[in-house]
């Protein structure tokens, strides 16, 4: 079964509202969460961004990027699918264009341009699990719980923070990542996503989309912290194939 990221863009609101006072601090950001009940890992923050770079953790450990298969006994198939990915949302306001994205290539700071959403809640987990028997996943129960491990946070692309040429849209963002242990269901992962403006201008033409560094790698035989491990950031293959095989077929690939 081949993995994939479903995502589901659900803007609510795209009218003016007045923004709520007291609404421009930052909460801490969290980078170590990451979907561990099925068979894609997938590092979720709470400032937009997915995966991690495979930058180790406080603990010492990698966790997963975006790994599939995570639980399996046969490393070669531990493929990691990209390092970032991050929201891009675009809008016309007063006839201006503006863009807010969560990550662009080469930037990984906070208050960078490019780097432009700020985590305004915890990461919050939950789980539809209720008997420890079957999974340690239990211990996050809740009834309202959508999948086996659910992921929860928001954040905003507005702060107090001045970011070089970037004007923000005033949008708080809600997201909740869904996955299942299911032999059926655990191939991905859902993002649910809920825009809302909350500033006194009305948002047109908003578009909203996810931007990916897909770079491939199997961190069981190599990576960038052995010495001579062979790893590059240009390991990758990006765009469509549309060149034919010996046989005069289209490849098609992805």
């Amino acid at each position: 079964m081949k993995s994939f990221i479903a995502s589901i863009f659900l803007i609510n609101i795209i009218f003016a509202q007045s923004r709520a006072s007291g609404r421009l601090y930052n909460a801490q950001d969290e980078y170590d969460k990451y979907s561990s009940v099925g068979n894609l890992g997938l590092t979720v923050t709470n400032f937009g961004i997915l995966g991690n770079g495979w930058n180790r953790m406080e603990n010492g450990n990698i966790n997963p990027s975006c790994q599939y298969k995570q639980n399996t006994e046969i490393i070669r198939e531990q493929i990691e699918h990209f390092s970032y990915c991050g929201l891009w949302i675009g809008g016309i306001v007063n006839g201006q264009r503006r863009v807010s994205t969560a990550i662009v290539d080469g930037v990984f700071e906070s208050g960078s341009e490019g780097f432009e959403m700020f985590a305004e809640t915890p990461i919050r987990i939950q789980s539809s699990i209720a008997s420890t028997t079957q999974d340690s996943m239990a211990k996050y129960y809740s009834p309202y719980a959508v999948s086996h491990q659910d992921m929860i946070s928001s954040f905003k692309d507005y702060s107090d923070v001045i970011i070089p040429n970037h004007t923000p849209l005033g949008l708080d963002i809600h997201l909740e990542a869904y996955a299942w242990n299911y032999s059926y269901a655990d191939a991905f992962v859902i993002l649910n996503y809920n825009l809302k403006n909350v500033s006194e201008d009305t948002i047109k033409n908003i578009y909203a989309g996810i931007w990916a560094d897909a770079s491939i790698a199997n961190f069981n035989y190599t990576d960038y912290y052995t010495p001579g491990g062979g790893f590059t950031w240009y390991d990758n293959l990006n765009g469509f194939d549309q060149s034919l095989d010996i046989s005069g077929f289209k490849r098609d690939i992805a």
